[in-house]
């Protein structure tokens, strides 16, 4: 059973990060699909960098920053949790189901990590390498799990029989990434392979009308702010 723990909506609802997609795309996703009308608040990046006011007070000194009501909220997938259990995207009362949301909200995390090796690399062959890597076997890995996820559950949602958290944070990856302009050319039509996985994107994301299409396009994370293309590697001479 999904239910939400909400009594009433706040009036302020801000929730605070970087014009990118990153981290807090499955919070924007739900809010979005929810309805709910709050506050995306795009901070500098170099401000923050900066040392700015809000990075001084923020807890952990890292974004995002959920204000919901008079309170505010940090980590993105507490925050997440919070808000799908206010409004009704989270099992309450079925600790098995609990799990399965936990674990696809977790999964989202553990796909974005596949980026570090390209980031992090000092050597061109090697970031090459971690690019590679993560838009072919890194991407199958969890592209085909999602699929068999979907498929045996066979109700065209990732866990039980309507919208839960687990599905916005395989959204934000089979739609948000994937389709992205600066990223889409490298996935290689690689959802084709996976035709759950595909018909429930396509799907689910209808369910949102013009929501998603109408927003401004911003990078999907500080890593890649322009389209992601291999780094020229030096020829070798003989």
């Amino acid at each position: 059973m999904i239910s939400s723990a909400s009594k009433s909506i706040p009036s302020k609802i801000k929730l605070s990060y970087f014009p990118f997609h990153g981290r807090v795309e499955p919070i924007r996703m739900l809010l979005l699909h929810k309805g709910v009308e709050f506050e995306d608040d795009h901070v500098d990046l170099m401000g923050w960098i900066g040392g700015s006011e809000l990075k001084q007070e923020a807890e952990y000194g890292q974004l995002p920053i959920l204000e919901y009501g008079e309170k505010k909220y940090v980590q993105s997938v507490a925050i997440m949790r919070f808000l799908a259990r206010q409004f009704g995207y989270y099992p309450l009362d079925d600790f098995e189901k609990q799990y399965e949301v936990d674990n696809v909200m977790d999964s989202f995390s553990d796909y974005n990590f596949g980026l570090i090796k390209a980031y992090t690399a000092t050597e061109v062959k090697a970031k090459n390498e971690g690019l590679k890597s993560f838009f072919s076997t890194h991407s199958m890995t969890f592209f085909k799990s999602w699929d068999t996820r979907i498929k045996e559950n066979g109700t065209g949602y990732a866990v039980g029989d309507s919208w839960t958290a687990a599905d916005f944070s395989i959204l934000a990856i089979t739609h948000t990434m994937y389709t992205h302009s600066h990223w889409n050319h490298m996935y290689d039509n690689l959802l084709d392979s996976y035709t759950t996985l595909k018909d429930y994107t396509e799907t689910r994301i209808a369910d949102f009308g013009d929501k998603l299409s109408s927003r401004p396009e911003i990078p999907v994370n500080f890593i890649f702010q322009k389209k992601v293309e291999y780094f020229p590697e030096e020829d070798k001479q003989e």
